[in-house]
């Protein structure tokens, strides 16, 4: 479970529960490859549950992050994504 950054930002320090294989969990923020990640533009446009294979790999850069997850054993899965509203003022 995480938050998702702001553009630009970083993810790692957003990261509550983790149960990615470790080798991804330090590759993913080292290499900043939320900004690239199909998975995590799915979650900014939409709260409904889906499966990872129905977002859009559809750049090299979004390739690229998937097929490093493959190789580090990262599986196929679901998200949900909750967003929340930000009051000021």
């Amino acid at each position: 479970m995480t938050g998702l950054p702001n553009p630009g930002n970083r993810i790692d320090p957003l990261m509550m529960l983790n149960g990615r294989p470790s080798g991804w969990t330090k590759l993913y923020p080292r290499r900043n490859l939320v900004r690239n990640d199909a998975v995590v533009a799915y979650c900014f446009g939409s709260t409904a549950p889906f499966e990872w294979a129905e977002t859009a790999w559809d750049s090299p850069a979004r390739l690229g992050v998937r097929a490093r997850a493959s190789l580090l054993r990262r599986r196929p899965g679901a998200d949900s994504a909750f967003h929340r509203r930000q009051f000021t003022g």
